[in-house]
């Protein structure tokens, strides 16, 4: 099962002003926006009275720093659906279960929406990929220097896509996230091998041991993903790991990639 988790997008000049109007309403809240520069990213950390919000945004994708002020301030007023003061006391209440990520995707309860069309993917191959062992939990590709962006589909405006990790379990009747109709896939078997990612599977070798990583001079994003990408799932969900901050638009393709079981086998020698 392939899905696209995308939680912060470039913001309009245009839409600054709507954003300063919502957020007014939430400046009691707020007590600081700090911002550091790291190389080519922001890293932003929002301090409230209810909990601390940091954010990572490539810096090419803002006009300016206090654009992504109100990007930020808008993304913790999604967060904190609403506070209630009550003898004194202050008490968070979060939003909705059916926000939390990941969910079972019932096809017979969905809606087709043929307007939304296709996303588009970069088709050219990224040479500077870092592939990181991510503290013996998960593999993960460091994208942000491939310059890659995704649009179209149920998506408004352009994304800047900055790493892909993946999720796979010890035997084949688990592993995704998400289910479809109850169903949850382990990556789909096939009996032959997927070329487009054989020097993935050959750099897990290289990284064994938590927090190691290779260099990848290869990849090309758009054959890591499904040929279909007309058919795919979207809803508005959570991140799946601490905080699970509900500020995720998530799209699941309906195409699964099929590699083959001795492929899935080196994913699981990380674990």
């Amino acid at each position: 099962i392939v899905s696209l988790d995308l939680a912060y997008g470039a913001v309009k000049q245009a839409q600054v002003l709507r954003l300063q109007k919502r957020i007014k309403n939430f400046q009691k809240l707020v007590r600081s926006v700090s911002a550091t520069r790291k190389g080519g990213r922001f890293i932003f950390e929002l301090n409230s009275k209810l909990l601390i919000f940091e954010l990572e945004i490539l810096d090419r994708d803002m006009e300016s720093i206090w654009t992504i002020k109100l990007f930020l301030g808008l993304l913790a007023a999604w967060s904190l659906l609403y506070i209630a003061a009550e003898a004194g006391e202050r008490q968070c209440y979060g939003l909705p279960a059916e926000r939390q990520s990941p969910i079972d995707i019932e096809t017979s309860a969905t809606k087709c929406l043929w307007k939304l069309g296709r996303m588009y993917i970069p088709k050219y191959t990224c040479k500077d990929v870092h592939l990181v062992n991510d503290g013996g939990h998960t593999a993960q590709l460091e994208l942000d220097k491939c310059d890659y962006t995704i649009q179209g589909g149920p998506l408004v405006g352009q994304y800047s896509v900055l790493q892909a990790h993946f999720h796979w379990g010890e035997e084949s009747t688990r592993g995704s996230e998400h289910t479809l109709d109850g169903q949850r896939y382990p990556m789909e078997i096939s009996y032959t091998d997927n070329r487009a990612w054989n020097d993935i599977i050959m750099g897990l070798g290289e990284i064994t041991n938590p927090d190691e990583e290779t260099i990848l001079d290869n990849i090309n994003l758009q054959k890591l993903l499904p040929r279909n990408r007309f058919k795919y799932y979207s809803y508005f969900g959570s991140l799946t790991t601490p905080p699970f901050s509900q500020i995720v638009k998530w799209t699941v393709f309906e195409e699964t990639i099929k590699i083959s079981e001795m492929q899935i086998a080196q994913f699981r020698t990380l674990l």
